[in-house]
């Protein structure tokens, strides 16, 4: 990723309507699959530190740790006084089966071999932890942003089960989400594309734009306790390590 653009979400991350959303659905279903707290959590590429935050925040009797190969952003992290390894996905700097959840939120499609970052995901989980990761859908919106990002692909939701999948994690849910945002999101990424601009560092919009995005996106979290999402800017993927996983 771009080095001044990884910077700027250190200023914008906490208050970031789609940062803000995107936590709490991520919390939210991580209490559905995992009902206690008590947990080993590993927040793998997490960045500036704001998620990371805020899992240690939302669940103060896990254990919360996060890799980043990134110096200045892991510097921001130990700063905010929280447990951060330096070293990235492939290999992780974790024990085998020392995790009872591994969150990896908009990291593999950075990554070029990503199915060795799944088989690292399932590795590091206890059996019955859980690895959830999410990624940007769709190869057709792809435009400066995904440039900008470093990304190496984007997915459609069956591949990122055939690959966890493939590490021998049981899926135990996926969806499409950001789907009622969806068509701004692809107006935005087709009016990047004509003009092969997009900004160079992450910025909220002005406050109450910010508030109304988030109110929206956010009003996906009830929903996808009780369905899967048909389509959306983002996937995805809860999945389990079996009982008898190594």
């Amino acid at each position: 990723m771009d080095p001044a653009y990884l910077a700027s979400f250190g200023d914008t991350e906490d208050n970031h309507w789609w940062f803000r959303a995107r936590r709490e659905i991520v919390v939210d279903q991580l209490r559905r699959s995992l009902p206690r707290d008590d947990i080993d959590l590993l927040d793998v590429g997490c960045g500036t530190g704001g998620t990371l935050a805020y899992f240690s925040a939302e669940l103060p009797r896990a254990r919360c740790r996060g890799i980043e190969p990134d110096p200045a952003a892991r510097a921001r992290c130990l700063d905010r006084g929280l447990d951060v390894l330096e070293g990235t996905a492939t290999p992780m700097p974790v024990a085998s089966t020392s995790q009872d959840a591994v969150i990896a939120l908009d990291v593999i499609e950075h990554i070029e071999h990503d199915e060795a970052a799944a088989r690292e995901l399932a590795r590091s989980l206890r059996p019955g932890g859980i690895a959830l990761v999410t990624v940007p859908a769709y190869m057709w919106m792809w435009g400066p942003h995904d440039e900008l990002n470093h990304h190496r692909r984007r997915y459609v939701r069956s591949e990122v089960e055939r690959l966890m999948s493939d590490a021998d994690l049981e899926i135990e849910f996926s969806t499409y989400f950001n789907t009622l945002l969806f068509p701004l999101g692809v107006v935005q990424r087709a009016a990047e594309r004509v003009t092969g601009r997009h900004a160079a560092t992450e910025k909220a919009p002005l406050t109450a734009i910010n508030a109304a995005l988030h109110a929206i996106f956010e009003m996906e979290r009830p929903l996808l306790r009780r369905m899967q999402l048909p389509w959306g800017v983002s996937i995805l993927v809860v999945a389990r390590k079996g009982p008898s996983g190594l």
